[in-house]
């Protein structure tokens, strides 16, 4: 596990990963999850192509830092949180690396079409921790 103090993109690499005694030998990059806020992250992961993770390897993902998601499960109407942007308890929030021996884990998917005249442009899009809210002109 490791502590996440600040919303952001994130990087473990090889090194890291042996500093915190992971047998990266004992799995196959594509077994890698990493788990926090109470959900599987979306990972890219750099592994020379060879499914392990050795050094110049690593891990990018995005993390949110703690705030008032998890506070608002003690209220009984969570619309009264004092604050829905920080926690009570804690500033700092854990996430945790772990493997499977699925190959399903989520991944950021590679785009590499270059033909963006088929697509339909999108003026403006709402993004928030769980997603697209969507166009706020349609």
């Amino acid at each position: 596990k490791f502590q996440v103090l600040q919303t952001g993109i994130y990087k473990l690499n090889y090194s890291d990963l042996q500093s915190a005694s992971v047998p990266t030998t004992t799995f196959s990059s594509d077994n890698i999850q990493l788990f926090g806020r109470e959900k599987e992250l979306l990972l890219h992961i750099v592994d020379s192509g060879d499914n392990s993770i050795d050094s110049g390897d690593y891990i990018l993902f995005y993390t949110e830092r703690n705030d008032g998601w998890l506070d608002s499960t003690l209220y009984p109407d969570p619309d009264k949180i004092a604050n829905q942007k920080y926690s009570l308890y804690n500033d700092t929030i854990y996430y945790f690396f772990t493997w499977n021996n699925l190959t399903n884990n989520k991944r950021f998917a590679a785009e590499t079409d270059t033909n963006f005249s088929t697509y339909t442009p999108t003026p403006f899009v709402i993004w928030n921790h769980e997603g697209v809210w969507g166009n706020v002109f349609s």
